[in-house]
């Protein structure tokens, strides 16, 4: 069991170095979709289907693991998906979980289902999420735990949900559709 554990976490290092295929002169030339997907995001913040975002830090020497490709570009991953947060509703409130109108995702679903959510065990309803219509995630959505004893978990989702505070959806950004998938970022948070 240790040496398929073994072997499966050296191909997906290799897979993330781009050791697994050969480069070829006709893949696209990553520059040119990195300013393609900047004027993008412009378009949508001046139409106001996005937000101006504050800038990420640029990455540092020291922020580089290991050599990639030459045409391939390090980013943060902050470029690629916006991250959106979870919460509970007051259990005390009935209305805010019932009726049962929003999926509603725990760590319970991963026990259940794996890593690729179909359903969730809870549900809330419309008011409890009120105005923060912004913290619906989409499907085919990554979700990452960043608290508690999962910490490190993660699942996609395949229906439209909502999550608890220990799970952020990693959304990838309308700009970027094109050019990443959500296959990809599942595999890099697997890394």
């Amino acid at each position: 069991m240790v040496l398929a554990e073994d072997l499966r976490q050296a191909v997906l290092q290799a897979a993330l170095q781009g050791k697994l295929t050969e480069q070829l002169e006709t893949d696209s030339n990553v520059d040119e979709m990195l300013i393609n997907i900047q004027a993008e995001k412009k378009k949508l913040i001046a139409e106001k289907k996005i937000k101006k975002e504050k800038p990420l830090p640029e990455i540092q020497e020291e922020d580089i693991p290991f050599d990639i490709p030459d045409n391939w570009r390090w980013t943060k991953i902050g470029k690629l998906v916006e991250i959106k947060n979870g919460f509970t509703p007051k259990r005390t409130d009935e209305s805010l979980w019932n009726p049962k109108e929003i999926a509603w995702f725990t760590v319970e679903d991963i026990h259940e289902q794996g890593l690729i959510i179909h359903q969730t065990a809870q549900a809330i309803s419309k008011k409890a999420l009120g105005k923060s219509v912004n913290r619906l995630i989409p499907p085919h959505t990554v979700l990452l735990c960043c608290t508690s004893a999962t910490i490190g978990r993660y699942a996609m989702t395949e229906i439209e949900l909502t999550t608890n505070q220990q799970w952020n959806g990693l959304v990838i950004g309308e700009e970027c559709r094109y050019v990443i998938c959500s296959e990809y970022i599942l595999v890099w948070v697997s890394s």
